[in-house]
């Protein structure tokens, strides 16, 4: 695993190096006023030796504690720290050529160069806190900002299927084909387009609809092509009463009902007979589109039909979602879709 903390800015190591350098400077001056016969510049000089010792050790120890959890990182950044703490004292020995080894000055200057490392350590473990918690409110806007993309997008896709120009010219055009000979027919389809029209566009800002919004929907959908001469489609549909009031992804159901349909529009491809049901089972929405007189010949790739339909459940509830699809029996004709989604509560 690797463990992401806030990084080493020259910036922030500039400050470290200014504040390393005023601390030294206040301990020296302390113990030059504790001790008035002593040397100014020793003390200044044997304070700088510790301090910086210690500020080296600091940085390695963050350098080559990087890639380790955050509270075996906070311990050994302290014990790299109290080895800095000893090494300071025993560099400023040798190199201020203190003669024996004062054993009481040792445990003293050990013991201030403690505290330091205390407040170092600290210091770090609140500074990786805080930028982490950073990373943590980058990380949340981040996912705030795709979220919103994604809902933009998955409504400027909505309104593309809802207003597919392809379907509305050609139903436009099958009217203006039928007004000279079939009147009635003509104007059965121009009714149940005007619904379909008006149901689908009534939600247009709303990112849920109801089960009993998308039935209406499905419903002045089949009767447009049923109003077709060449397809005679015949089409049912049973949806559960304690379903109705439930909110389901608008245009879900719809979507599967509609590429059925186009599919079986293709020369040849002879008349559907769709059959919808809905109901809950298990405390999940269960809904099966059947197109039962589907030909048996291979013709129809059953998952591509699905696949976009298949893609959306993914991406509204991910793992919680699932589209299976399937033939009624096999070797004979009828294809079925069944969708499953959890139930929600708009």
């Amino acid at each position: 695993m690797i463990y992401t903390y806030a990084p080493l800015t020259g910036g922030l190591i500039l400050r470290w190096a200014i504040l390393n350098l005023v601390l030294n400077t206040f301990f020296g001056l302390y113990f030059w006023a504790a001790t008035p016969d002593s040397s100014f510049i020793w003390h200044f000089l044997y304070s700088q030796i510790n301090g910086t010792t210690i500020f080296a050790f600091s940085g390695f120890a963050l350098v080559v504690t990087k890639h380790i959890p955050p509270r075996v990182r906070l311990f050994a950044i302290l014990v790299i720290c109290l080895m800095g703490a000893a090494a300071g004292v025993l560099q400023a020995f040798i190199i201020m050529r203190i003669p024996g080894f004062p054993y009481d000055l040792f445990m003293l200057s050990f013991m201030i160069n403690s505290l330091i490392v205390s407040f170092i350590v600290g210091f770090l473990y609140y500074w990786e806190r805080i930028g982490q918690t950073r990373g943590r409110i980058r990380q949340e806007q981040l996912r705030q900002l795709n979220i919103e993309k994604s809902i933009v997008q998955a409504r400027l896709k909505l309104i593309q299927t809802r207003l597919d120009p392809d379907f509305l010219f050609n139903i436009l055009e099958q009217i203006l084909k039928m007004l000279d000979s079939d009147l009635e027919r003509a104007k059965a389809m121009q009714l149940a387009l005007i619904r379909y029209l008006r149901l689908s566009l009534s939600g247009f800002r709303t990112e849920s609809t109801t089960v009993e919004q998308e039935v209406a929907i499905i419903d002045a959908y089949l009767k447009i092509f049923k109003s077709f001469p060449e397809m005679a489609l015949d089409y049912r549909i049973d949806v559960t009463d304690d379903l109705r009031d439930h909110p389901i992804p608008p245009m879900l159901i719809q979507s599967l009902v509609g590429r059925m349909v186009n599919h079986r529009r293709e020369p040849g491809a002879g008349s559907p007979c769709i059959h919808v049901r809905g109901g809950i089972r298990d405390g999940r929405i269960g809904f099966e589109v059947a197109d039962t007189a589907a030909p048996a010949d291979p013709v129809f790739d059953l998952p591509g039909l699905v696949e976009p339909v298949r893609r959306r459940i993914e991406e509204l509830f991910g793992e919680k979602g699932c589209l299976t699809v399937e033939r009624l029996q096999a070797g004979q004709g009828g294809i079925m879709a069944a969708i499953s989604i959890p139930v929600t509560h708009g």
